[in-house]
């Protein structure tokens, strides 16, 4: 008997429908609803790490650097923002934080932001990046 994953419609197995949901999700610090992103992370097991890396690269972190970058911008209260920051990296699986996509050039160039705010620097070449 086949599986019910065989059956699985293809772009669900690659991702390209979890890339509709999260095109339509809004990353809002102050009023965050996230249960679009959890539906797409609930597919973890079903798509190989290398498709939900990439999916979150193209539909995910942009949008979410995008709202860091403005809110480095603006006098931000970097208390709110290490917590907004733990607060998302907190959702993603070990095996998803582990891929070297994530695990060092986003999430850790994305905490080099904040602390460089905490400590001063001048980010707003960062904007540029947005």
């Amino acid at each position: 008997m086949a599986s019910w994953t065989d059956h699985t419609d293809t772009r669900w197995r690659t991702g390209s429908g979890q890339a509709l949901f999260l095109g339509e999700l809004l990353i809002n610090p102050h009023q965050q609803q996230i249960e679009t992103f959890n539906w797409v992370l609930d597919w973890e097991g079903m798509l190989s790490p290398s498709s939900l890396v990439s999916l979150l690269d193209k539909h995910f972190f942009p949008k979410w650097l995008q709202v860091l970058c403005s809110w480095l911008s603006n006098i931000p209260n970097y208390e709110e923002i290490t917590k907004w920051y733990l607060g998302w990296k907190s959702m993603f699986s070990d095996a998803v934080l582990a891929q070297p996509l994530i695990k060092d050039v986003t999430f850790l160039t994305l905490f080099a932001f904040v602390l460089l705010c905490l400590v001063g620097q001048d980010v707003s070449w960062v904007g540029s990046l947005c």
